[in-house]
């Protein structure tokens, strides 16, 4: 009976454990932006980049990336329209039906990267790819990531992708990196110059093939 209460003990602590960690990273599906963007358009089509700007760039930025360290480059990240709305339906139509998969994803990566390097309570939105990043989704499995700053990380997904699943576990440790680089960093950068660019970029793939050798 004792072993038994011990063993009790240990596996709850244990899953408290894995609560308590998966609670530290938060995921935020951005797909009402999107769906109040569509449903627009069929009122008025001929303005979408008009409507984009005020349904998804400005009230996206202005709640999540005001104060990001990157903010000035997600604000111009969010500027590519998403003028193929067949497109953008189907990669909504998407994330929605693999929004378990995904989020069990970027937190075993999230977790996994934290195993390297210490950066806590990241937020990682998810958001679907814009059209004009189509010609590019094949060379990069469906998946591009951004980093906004120190604690937060944009993923944008097209499920319809092969391997889009290996491709977001790598994104995501490699949009760490700068996370944690950004946290140690950024506040002593006087300047930042293109080799501080290439550089920073190596960085993060480097840790990303550390953790997924086989992507």
């Amino acid at each position: 009976m004792k072993n038994y209460i011990i063993y009790t003990y240990i596996a709850f602590m244990i899953c408290l454990s894995a609560i308590a960690q998966e609670e530290n990273h938060k995921i935020i599906f951005m797909e009402e932006y999107y769906t109040e963007y569509i449903a627009a358009t069929k009122e008025n089509d001929e303005n979408l980049k008009e409507l984009y700007l005020e349904k998804v760039r400005l009230p996206i930025f202005n709640k999540f990336f005001m104060s990001s360290e990157y903010n000035s480059f997600v604000y111009e990240d969010l500027a590519r329209p998403s003028l193929d709305i067949p497109y953008l339906k189907k990669t909504l139509e998407g994330i929605t039906s693999n929004k378990k998969q995904i989020e069990k994803t970027i937190l075993k990566a999230l977790e996994k990267s934290n195993t390297l390097l210490q950066n806590e309570g990241i937020t990682v939105y998810v958001l679907p790819p814009s059209s004009e990043l189509q010609t590019m989704k094949d060379d990069m499995n469906g998946v591009f990531g951004f980093t906004a700053g120190s604690k937060q990380i944009l993923i944008n997904i097209d499920t319809s992708v092969d391997n889009w699943k290996e491709a977001l576990s790598y994104a995501v440790a490699h949009e760490f990196n700068h996370t944690y680089w950004t946290k140690e960093n950024l506040a002593k950068i006087t300047r930042w110059t293109l080799l501080d660019y290439l550089v920073f970029e190596g960085r993060g793939d480097y840790f990303a093939k550390l953790l997924y050798p086989k992507y």
